[in-house]
């Protein structure tokens, strides 16, 4: 028990001393002196030098400690419409080491799953520890049962299909955590951005698709199969919210991915004419009815607008005005997303880190560490 408090005080704080630790988790200096040890043994903690702040001071200077990086990395893999990253990162949640690749508008599912194994084994190598734990995220929905995870599909991604996952867990050997984007970047703007003391939120993101995240009492909810929030298939009219606005002209054509360029050139300044605001209303109004349903569903504390759309002066605005509006929305507290897309890189590293302490202190306890 001493050792994990410990050992979650410096994943949380970084650099303590042994008198500040004994400080801090009120425990007597003996008894964090011999937790110390056994995590110095384990080489799960190091010596590091004191911080630049510290004070000098006469007399014999305080060893500092912090989590060891040579211990393992954590790693988060994104795959977007057009791009490929990854990222590593120490169990504190510093980066390492981060690659993009593009990926083309055409490439197949068997391209996508090669160019990913070699992404990660240049990666691997190029961090040199093992891997300790990793997330993946996708611009596209993911299905869950008893059994697996399966991405789906989409205009904006239609490469999901490829068997992502399992070249994780080949090429790295950690257990994974996969998800779509917006709930990452809803886990990131909860944690780090404009989602931090809400006690639950609602994150929207604007972009090639329309999607949400939610985030209950500091955790994502994914519902039953994994669908939760997934805006653009919510029911509008005689079809979903997305088939609307494939009909009235706002998604690239013949498919279901908005047509963000235009979309942003329409919001961008006052409107021109009557006709460009009725065109406005035209994009906006399905989407506040939709999102308000859902809003006035599942009573969030608060509601933020994300994506590229958002970044529009004035478009977070007018979305804060519907919803004000519509019947059903109970919360006054709708702001813009923070972060951006670095959201789900906040998120994706924040879960990999907590999942990470709990993989490596069941090898800790049973002395199965290898280094």
């Amino acid at each position: 028990m001493t050792d994990r408090l410990i050992f979650q005080h410096l994943l949380e704080q970084g650099t303590c001393s042994r008198s500040e630790l004994s400080r801090e988790l009120k425990l007597s200096k003996p008894t964090a002196s011999q937790a110390m040890g056994r995590l110095l043994d384990a080489q799960l903690v190091h010596v590091v030098p004191a911080p630049a702040d510290v004070p000098t001071q006469r007399g014999p200077s305080p060893e500092y400690y912090a989590l060891n990086p040579g211990y393992g990395h954590l790693l988060s893999v994104f795959v977007h419409a057009g791009s490929l990253v990854l990222q590593a990162s120490d169990v504190a949640g510093a980066k390492l080491e981060r690659a993009a690749a593009p990926l083309p508008a055409d490439i197949s599912a068997d391209e996508l799953e090669a160019l990913l194994e070699t992404e990660l084994q240049q990666m691997i190598r190029r961090v040199g520890s093992r891997c300790i734990y990793a997330t993946l995220s996708v611009s596209a929905p993911v299905l869950r049962d008893s059994n697996r995870t399966l991405t789906v599909p989409n205009p904006v991604l239609p490469a999901a299909q490829a068997d992502l996952a399992t070249v994780c867990k080949r090429v790295t050997g950690a257990p994974l955590l996969v998800d779509n984007d917006v709930n990452w970047m809803a886990l990131g703007e909860y944690m780090a951005g404009a989602g931090q003391q809400a006690s639950s939120l609602l994150l929207v993101y604007f972009g090639p698709g329309i999607g949400a995240g939610l985030v209950l009492d500091g955790a994502v909810y994914r519902g039953y199969r994994g669908t939760a929030a997934e805006l653009s298939y919510q029911a509008y009219g005689k079809s979903n919210l997305i088939e609307h606005l494939m009909e009235v002209g706002f998604t690239v054509p013949g498919q279901g991915r908005v047509a963000v360029p235009e979309v942003i050139e329409l919001f961008e300044g006052e409107p021109a004419n009557q006709e460009q605001a009725a065109r406005r209303a035209e994009f906006l109004s399905p989407v506040i009815e939709v999102l308000g349903n859902a809003a006035g569903f599942l009573d969030p504390q608060r509601i933020l607008i994300g994506g590229p759309v958002a970044q529009v002066p004035g478009f977070v605005e007018q979305v804060r005005a519907g919803l004000s509006a519509h019947r059903s929305v109970g919360t006054d507290e709708i702001l813009a997303a923070q972060l951006g897309d670095e959201a789900q890189l906040f998120g994706a590293v924040a879960a990999a880190r907590s999942a990470a302490a709990e993989v490596i202190f069941q090898k800790y306890r049973t002395g199965a560490s290898q280094h």
